[in-house]
C-alpha cells in the first residue's frame, strides 16, 4: 500500500494529469490497482494497462538510478512531488512522461508532446521565501560553509565580506538551515549536519538558479583539442565539468566544455584560445561566482561534479557517480 505522502502525490498529479487529458480530448486515466507495491500503482485509460511509478523527490544525483528503476518496472509515467526545470529537461531527454504536484508535466506520445516546466509548488515556495536557503544568496552562502566550515562561526559581517552577499540575507538562511535540520548550533559552535542531503538540494538548486545567472555565452574553437595544452589558469580562468575529467583520463572525450572566469576581461583569453561567439557552440563561459582566487586549473569539486550531472550524455552521470565516491563522499563527511 502506498504511504500518505504517496497517496497525496497520486491525487494531486492525476488530477493534474486528467484535467490536460480532457483538455486535449484524451480519454482519463484511472487507478486500477494501489496495493501492487510501496512506489508505483497500476492506471488504465480505456483498456490499456500502464504502471506508474511515485517518487517523493527526485534529486539530480540519483538520475541514473530512477531512470534505471523506471525502466526495470516498466514504468509508462512518473509522478512526483516537484520536478524542478533542470531535471524536467533530463526526463524529457530521455522521453521520460511525468507529472508533479505543482502541473510540470511531459506527455509526450500520450498527449501531443506537451510539455509544461517551471510551476512552482506553493509548499516549496513559501519555504524559499521564508528561509531563502535556495536562493542565489543561499546558494553562495551554502558553497562557502561547505568548503569553509569555520566560516559558520564567524560573524555576519565577516561572511557577508567573503562571500559577497547582503548582510541581511546571512540571518534568514541560518535560521531555516537550522529549522531544516541541516545546522546543529550551540552559541559559538555550529556546524552543518545532514550534509549529504544538503549537497543534494544544494547541486538542484545551483543547476536552476545560479549558474544560469552566470551564463557569459557559448563559444566555438577552431581546433577541437585546444583545451589539452591551454592554460587557463593565466586568464585568471578554471576549467569545469567534462574537460576536469578528461584531462585526467585520457580515455574520455568532452563534448562539451566549460570554462569558469574570475576576472571581466576577457579578450586576452579569447585571442589566445581562438574561441569566437556561437550559439550552439560546444565551449561555455561561465562567470565565477565565488569571490577568493582560487588557484589551480580546476574549479572546486562541487562545481566539476555539478557540471557532470547536468550533461544530457549517460555516461557522464556514471561518471559524476564515480567522481561523487572518489572526491565528494570525505568532503561531506559529518
Amino acid at each position: 500500500m502506498l504511504d500518505n505522502n504517496k497517496q497525496q502525490i497520486l491525487i494531486k498529479t492525476l488530477n493534474h494529469l486528467n484535467q490536460q487529458m480532457t483538455g486535449m480530448d484524451r480519454p482519463v486515466f484511472q487507478v486500477k490497482d494501489t496495493a501492487s507495491g510501496k512506489d508505483y500503482v497500476v492506471l488504465m485509460q480505456n483498456n490499456v494497462r500502464s504502471v506508474a511509478c511515485i517518487q517523493a523527490w527526485a534529486p539530480q544525483q540519483n538520475f541514473s538510478a530512477l531512470l534505471q528503476r523506471l525502466r526495470a518496472m516498466h514504468a509508462g509515467l512518473l509522478l512526483a512531488d516537484f520536478i524542478n526545470p533542470v531535471m524536467a529537461e533530463k526526463l524529457k531527454q530521455q522521453a521520460i512522461h511525468f507529472v508533479d504536484k505543482a502541473g510540470n508535466m511531459y506527455l509526450g506520445s500520450l498527449c501531443d508532446g506537451v510539455f509544461v516546466k517551471g510551476n512552482k509548488d506553493p509548499r516549496l515556495v513559501h519555504q524559499v521565501q521564508k528561509g531563502r536557503v535556495f536562493n542565489p544568496a543561499g546558494i553562495r552562502l551554502l558553497y562557502a560553509f561547505l568548503n569553509s566550515p569555520a566560516l559558520l562561526n564567524a560573524s555576519y559581517r565577516v561572511i557577508a565580506k567573503k562571500v559577497g552577499v547582503a548582510l541581511g540575507s546571512i540571518g534568514p538562511v541560518m535560521a531555516n538551515l537550522q529549522h531544516a535540520g541541516y545546522l546543529y548550533d550551540q552559541g559559538k559552535q555550529k556546524k552543518l549536519i545532514n550534509k549529504k542531503r544538503l549537497f543534494e538540494r544544494w547541486v538542484d538548486a545551483y543547476l536552476e538558479k545560479l549558474r544560469p545567472k552566470q551564463f557569459i555565452g557559448r563559444y566555438q574553437s577552431t581546433k577541437p583539442d585546444w583545451w589539452k595544452a591551454f592554460d587557463v589558469a593565466q586568464f585568471e580562468a578554471q576549467w569545469g565539468g567534462e574537460i576536469v575529467i578528461a584531462r585526467q583520463t585520457p580515455f574520455m572525450l568532452p563534448e562539451n566544455t566549460s570554462v569558469y572566469m574570475q576576472m571581466d576581461d576577457m579578450d586576452d583569453f579569447l585571442q589566445a584560445s581562438q574561441l569566437q561567439m556561437d550559439a550552439d557552440g560546444d565551449v561555455t563561459l561561465y562567470r565565477a561566482f565565488w569571490l577568493n582566487k582560487e588557484t589551480g586549473q580546476n574549479v572546486n569539486s562541487m562545481i566539476v561534479y555539478a557540471d557532470l550531472l547536468d550533461s544530457v550524455d549517460p555516461a557522464n552521470w556514471e561518471v559524476a557517480k564515480t567522481f561523487y565516491g572518489g572526491a565528494i563522499t570525505d568532503f561531506l563527511q559529518e
